[in-house]
């Protein structure tokens, strides 16, 4: 999951190069847009899952037990 969808921003992710191009030069000529997405982004930011450091550990702490347990399952 990338940083863009966990804070809701999807229509912001390009597949390649190009289309980031594409997309970085249509919001810079979209003041309007831009100027909404500066607004709202901080509180959006604050308000994602990336800022919630209990929420954060414990998905790391989860994701690790799992890479644990299939790592100890093939040493076996």
């Amino acid at each position: 999951m990338s940083y863009l969808s966990t804070i809701g921003l999807t229509e912001l992710i390009a597949r390649d190069l190009e289309e980031y191009v594409e997309r970085a030069v249509a919001l810079a000529h979209d003041l309007p847009r831009l100027a909404d997405l500066r607004a709202r982004l901080r509180g959006q930011m604050a308000g994602s899952p990336l800022c919630d450091g209990p929420r954060f550990a414990a998905n790391l702490m989860q994701t690790l037990r799992e890479v644990w347990r299939q790592w100890a399952g093939q040493a076996v």
